[in-house]
Order: C-alpha cells, then sequence, then structure tokens
C-alpha cells in the first residue's frame, strides 16, 4: 500500500491495523501530534469522504493500493477560512453597492453557511451565535436606510477579516 500525506510519500507500517477506518484514525493522531488535522482522502484514485466511519471500517486495509491523505494545520485551517469569508464579503459588497439585488438575493443564500465561521473569527463584532444577522432583510423591497446600512455592514466585516489574515 502507497500512503502520500500531502503529496509526500510516507513510510507508514501497519500495526494492528485492519481496516481503512484504522489506519485514518492512526493517522490522525500523527497529524494531532503536529496539530494538524486530515481535510481529505483519495482512496485507490477516488474521493472519500473520511467522515464515513462505517464505510471506512469496512474496507478491508488489503484492498487499499493507494491511500492519498490532505492535511491542514489549524493555522492553515484559519487562514483559508478568513480567505473564503472575504471572497464571499467583496462578492457580497460589491452586489450591495450597485444595488444589484438579484445578485444579494442569490449570494445571500449561502449567508447561513459562513454564518457561523464569522461569528467564531469576529467575536467581538458578535459575541452570541446568531448576531451577524445581515441588516437587509429582503433586497427586493429595501429602503434606502437598509441599503445604506448593509453597505457599511459589509465594509466593516471586510476591514475586520483583512486585520485577522
Amino acid at each position: 500500500m502507497k500512503i502520500t500525506l500531502d503529496g509526500e510519500t510516507i513510510d507508514y507500517t501497519l500495526e494492528k491495523e485492519t481496516n481503512l477506518f484504522q489506519v485514518l484514525f492512526s493517522l490522525s493522531e500523527l497529524l494531532r501530534n503536529q496539530r494538524a488535522e486530515i481535510t481529505g482522502v483519495v482512496l485507490n484514485g477516488e474521493p472519500f469522504s473520511f467522515w464515513d466511519r462505517s464505510g471506512a471500517e469496512n474496507i478491508p486495509i488489503d484492498t487499499v493500493r493507494e491511500l492519498s491523505i490532505t492535511s491542514q494545520t489549524a493555522v492553515e485551517r484559519e487562514f483559508e477560512e478568513l480567505r473564503i469569508l472575504l471572497q464571499f464579503f467583496y462578492l457580497l459588497n460589491e452586489a450591495v453597492q450597485k444595488k444589484q439585488r438579484d445578485a444579494v438575493t442569490e449570494i445571500l443564500t449561502e449567508y447561513p453557511h459562513i454564518q457561523p465561521t464569522l461569528e467564531q473569527h469576529l467575536r467581538s463584532l458578535f459575541p452570541a451565535e446568531g448576531s451577524s444577522q445581515f441588516p437587509l432583510k429582503d433586497p427586493a423591497v429595501g429602503t434606502e436606510e437598509e441599503w445604506a446600512t448593509a453597505e457599511n455592514f459589509t465594509q466593516q466585516v471586510i476591514i475586520l477579516l483583512k486585520g485577522h489574515i
């Protein structure tokens, strides 16, 4: 079995591992000691959901020809999250400034997915869960004041995110 970690072949000796889950668990323990975690798995050339414990437990280790693992440290993960948040808010800010109602509506469909991460990174601004509600409730009928508040909100978030990167 060939195992690569972040593109580098690693020397890994099986001890008592009999299935893929046990190998992934062992590798995640090694990474934890380096303050890193598994972020992706490719099994025999196909992406594999490493969160699928029962699936991994049902794959005998002798059927694994190639296992490719990607990992990130907490610092790398935080940087990537901040970069994604910043991209999101640049896009949202541009649409708000231009009062592109349809674009803002479409972008805001993703807001519930990024909101917890935003609150996690900007605790000083959003101390409570759910406190980062976007100020423009319905772009289709938003008032001038709501649009101005939304623009100010996006600009403030961008400034704060840039300060964290």
